[in-house]
């Protein structure tokens, strides 16, 4: 509204029909704020979307490592653990009782062990 008031009122002077310019200029400013609207809608629906599917995803992704977590022996796994948690070998190793490059050579085997059940 305010839009169309200071278009017409800049133009006062040399316009032939005021109101007829004044409400060309209000129908637009409208359209153009429906537009807006409309679209702001649109991406609040495509983020909602992409929202749901990532968590699809998630859950998806999740429980295929936990199925292959199943079959992972329990010290192996927990040496997985230790790690996603973000201890560094020195710690596991000194929890367990043995040296970090021990620790080193178990996770890697763990980790050939994985590649080699997702490739099957």
């Amino acid at each position: 509204m305010n839009t169309a008031a200071l278009r017409v009122a800049a133009h006062w002077a040399t316009l032939q029909t005021p109101l007829a310019y004044f409400w060309t200029i209000l129908r637009r400013a409208v359209q153009q704020h429906l537009g807006a609207l409309a679209k702001n809608q649109r991406r609040r629906e495509a983020y909602a979307r992409q929202q749901r599917f990532d968590a699809r995803l998630a859950a998806r992704t999740a429980r295929q490592v936990a199925d292959l977590l199943e079959s992972v022996p329990p010290r192996q796994r927990h040496l997985l653990e230790w790690f996603v948690q973000g201890y560094e070998d020195a710690q596991v190793a000194a929890h367990v009782g043995t040296t970090p490059h021990a620790v080193r050579q178990a996770r890697y085997a763990t980790y050939v062990a994985l590649r080699q059940q997702r490739a099957c």
